[in-house]
């Protein structure tokens, strides 16, 4: 009698599924002028399509799209936002991450803050505003200029003399980055005025006198 062998066979299932995402590092922070990657890990059968956009906005056009990593080589503060990723294989649902990028920048002084500005002598609550902006949010203080005495802001006299005429600088600071400065000339204008008392004295006939003012 002849032997008889078993035959073996094999056969490689492949299962098709939908595509899912995970994102490595869904809040991400950089300084303005660093280079971002945003990631989303994409896992499905067949292999999925990866598509970035900007939630309420448009892509900046220096970006890199590697699929499923999205490069800004040089972020700048209109770039924060949300980023979304969609996968899609054509297996139903669509997989969809989203990754918050919040770019943080110096102090910015708005350039409306005169250079110089003209009071009257005697003026009540005259003051000035400084408007700054900036991420984190900075704190704006004012001083007169090269000395290390601030003043909130906005600054206010209660009552303008002469002697506040002079330049004051409004001085912008947030966290991890230097102090912007901008520079304001206050002109104290006013009626000329007598500043000593008048006297009198007696002097005889043909001698000099001399009479200040």
């Amino acid at each position: 009698q002849g032997v008889v062998r078993p035959r073996a066979s094999s056969k490689i299932l492949s299962v098709s599924y939908p595509p899912t995402v995970t994102v490595p590092d869904p809040s991400q922070r950089a300084k303005e002028g660093e280079m971002v990657n945003l990631t989303c890990a994409v896992d499905s059968n067949p292999a999925a399509t990866v598509t970035w956009t900007k939630l309420g906005g448009t892509l900046n056009s220096g970006v890199i799209d590697r699929g499923q990593t999205l490069s800004l080589p040089k972020v700048n503060r209109h770039d924060s936002g949300i980023y979304q990723c969609s996968a899609d294989n054509k297996i139903s649902p669509t997989g969809r991450g989203t990754v918050s990028l919040d770019v943080l920048y110096q102090s910015w002084i708005d350039p409306s803050l005169n250079s110089k500005v003209s009071v009257m002598y005697g003026q009540d609550g005259f003051l000035l505003e400084c408007s700054a902006k900036g991420n984190p949010k900075p704190r704006v203080r004012w001083r007169r200029k090269d000395t290390s005495l601030y003043w909130d802001n906005p600054l206010r006299f209660h009552r303008v003399r002469y002697d506040v005429e002079g330049t004051y600088q409004c001085v912008a600071t947030n966290e991890g980055f230097p102090a912007t400065t901008r520079d304001t000339f206050v002109d104290v204008v006013g009626r000329p005025y007598i500043l000593q008392r008048s006297t009198t004295f007696t002097v005889r006939r043909g001698d000099t006198a001399r009479l200040s003012c």
